[in-house]
């Protein structure tokens, strides 16, 4: 994509004959700009996403020196603040949860299949699968991470259990350098949702898996599952017991857009628990603020049409 960029913004095809020739930063800011030109200026997470693949091929395929890694750093910010990040098809299936009775099957759904799992319908190994994406789902709604991190989450270097008399209590935390923006987090499970995930350990997981592991969400020789595999999982489930459209990431926007509804503008909270900055939070998930304003304000209008008017 890059280097077709840079040949029709104006470089002879013959001189763009390696990672080399689009990466130097001069080629790079010119074949963004074309690109950024073709769509009218707008800067998509699309953009983002490349810019940064090119930056890292750049750092240690291509070897770019500290001088110019660090401006192709500087585009990467500038192009990473100005990201609209909010897809159509995230908005679509965002809006589903406009109605509280598909928010409030989500919510239910860990329970559900985790009681599905244990009935005398599924097979074996279906069962368990029910199981783990009951776990995976639980985690998912309180603790909205990645899915590349929900995949690699390890009990041994992920997890404490700490038991606080009759409650049982689940940290989970991650290292800056397995998160995608460098951000560690630390996540905790109570009561319940520590329970689940328990349960699930002590059974479904070690079921799923040839070798003993210490892997969550493991493969049948024991290693992680891959990202895109667990995700599809979680997918046709949801789909399945509840009809609606979900994946993985959309726990992130669905975090916001729940929490907004108790909470209209604290960003700060977003922000923290998703690990991202606040200007990236108030960014990406401002119509849900833009929302409660306005309901905000149409119940003032609706006040004072009730009230009537004014005796002088």
């Amino acid at each position: 994509m890059m280097a077709s960029a840079i040949v029709h913004s104006g470089v002879p095809i013959a001189e763009v004959l390696s990672f080399g020739d689009i990466v130097a930063p001069a080629r790079f800011k010119q074949g963004l700009a074309y690109i950024l030109d073709r769509q009218g200026g707008a800067v998509t997470e699309a953009n983002f996403t490349l810019a940064s693949g090119l930056k890292a091929v750049a750092r240690h395929y291509v070897r770019l020196s500290e001088e110019q890694l660090a401006e192709l750093k500087r585009i990467c910010s500038r192009l990473d603040q100005a990201a609209d990040r909010y897809r159509l098809k995230n908005k679509d299936r965002l809006a589903q949860f406009d109605d509280p009775r598909n928010l409030a099957m989500l919510l239910q759904l860990p329970a559900h299949l985790e009681a599905l799992s244990s009935t005398a319908g599924p097979k074996p190994r279906s069962a368990d699968l029910l199981m783990q994406s009951a776990a995976a789902f639980e985690i998912l709604l309180f603790c909205p991470m990645r899915i590349g991190n929900l995949a690699r989450l390890d009990t041994d270097r992920h997890f404490r259990w700490i038991r606080d008399g009759r409650t049982l209590r689940l940290v989970i935390e991650i290292e800056g350098g397995e998160v995608k923006n460098g951000k560690p987090l630390r996540y905790e499970l109570t009561g319940a949702s520590a329970e689940l995930i328990q349960r699930y350990c002590d059974g479904a997981r070690q079921a799923l898996c040839r070798e003993a592991t210490t892997v969550l969400f493991p493969r049948l020789d024991g290693g992680p599952r891959n990202p895109a595999d667990l995700g599809d999982q979680l997918k046709r489930h949801c789909l399945r017991e509840t009809g609606l459209l979900v994946n993985a990431h959309l726990f992130r926007s669905l975090a916001a857009k729940i929490h907004n509804q108790v909470s209209a503008g604290d960003t700060a909270t977003i922000s923290q628990v998703l690990g991202d900055r606040i200007g990236t939070v108030m960014r990406s998930y401002s119509q849900f603020e833009q929302k409660s304003a306005l309901e905000h304000y149409q119940a003032s209008i609706r006040k004072f049409r009730k009230a009537g008017p004014r005796e002088d």
